[in-house]
């Protein structure tokens, strides 16, 4: 019976303690890999959430640069359009109905005006978007000089787009220079 005393105290007891060391340790090892793929797993979502956001920031930009370079959305007279297609289907002559069709084309479609004050507005964000968004240096730069070659409202009256220009200009070289 000592002998069995001593067999237990002298190896199924270290056993049992290795064993019981061997679990918590395959445990520790079961959630730290867990733990790292979680974190995988969450860095790629916040880098797709970063992919998006900036997709959804540039489609934001280019409505704007539309908006500021004067163009709105270009609207259909339903109206005229049924009108004239009663004309033209009685007319018989060839020539009349593209000529017909042709004062469809010039007439049918209408775009609303951007006032004067909006379009300022919108060149000031375009800089602040390019200002405060890497991704938006370059589109900002070169929308805003894009505008100052034209005869629009901005151009003539907001002395600030030069600056804009050269600001945005030296932001850029000293992005790449890094």
């Amino acid at each position: 019976m000592e002998r069995f005393a001593d067999l237990m105290n002298n190896i199924y007891l270290p056993m049992t303690i290795l064993i019981g060391l061997l679990g918590t340790f395959g445990t520790i090892i079961t959630t730290l890999i867990n733990v790292i793929l979680k974190t995988n797993r969450q860095k790629v979502l916040i880098k797709n959430q970063t992919i998006e956001s900036q997709i959804n920031l540039i489609k934001v930009f280019i409505d704007l640069l539309s908006i500021v370079d004067g163009r709105q959305k270009t609207e259909i007279s339903k109206e005229f359009i049924e009108g004239m297609i009663g004309k033209v289907s009685s007319i018989k002559n060839e020539k009349e109905i593209n000529l017909a069709i042709e004062y469809i084309r010039n007439n049918a479609f209408f775009t609303q005006p951007i006032g004067k004050a909006s379009q300022n507005a919108i060149a000031s964000a375009l800089f602040n978007f390019g200002i405060n968004n890497d991704i938006l240096l370059e589109p900002a730069l070169v929308g805003l000089k894009e505008l100052n070659g034209k005869t629009i409202n901005i151009s003539n009256e907001n002395p600030l787009i030069d600056d804009n220009i050269k600001t945005l200009e030296s932001k850029l070289s000293k992005k790449k220079k890094t």
